[in-house]
């Protein structure tokens, strides 16, 4: 049960989020009181911020790698509900004018990267490719 996790929908729709509200954090004046942010979507989720700048961004950092790395392996095993799954997320995303979206942005490029440009069909494998041996005839 699970690699089912990583192409669950409340998994990767959540996980944006986290990845949202960590670049957010990268936004707030580190010199103020450390916030606790919400995670927008879940069940009571928050978030404690380090307290340096240069903490939050490895945070980010490493978070957003993870999170990559996470939808890449969803990719391989359930192509088509995790596709399903991160174009559903930017239906849900609220069009409040928010230019810069960490965990949408992240989505949509490994969407692109992950599945390629053409969905609807995929190369044939090489073992396809040179395990016959085809003869063309002319006909006359």
């Amino acid at each position: 049960r699970f690699p089912h996790l990583l192409w669950n929908c409340r998994v990767l729709w959540c996980m944006l989020d986290i990845l949202q509200v960590l670049s957010y954090s990268l936004e707030l004046d580190p010199n103020e009181e450390t916030p606790v942010l919400r995670i927008p979507s879940s069940p009571g989720y928050i978030l404690m911020l380090m307290d340096t700048l240069e903490a939050r961004e490895s945070i980010v950092k490493d978070f957003a790698a993870r999170c990559q790395e996470i939808i890449q392996e969803a990719m391989k095993w359930a192509p088509h509900a995790t596709r399903s799954h991160l174009q559903d997320y930017l239906n849900q995303i609220p069009s409040s004018g928010l230019w810069h979206h960490s965990g949408l942005a992240l989505a949509m490029e490994s969407v692109l990267q992950y599945t390629g440009l053409n969905i609807q069909s995929s190369p044939l494998s090489v073992s396809v490719l040179g395990g016959s041996s085809l003869t063309f005839h002319r006909s006359a």
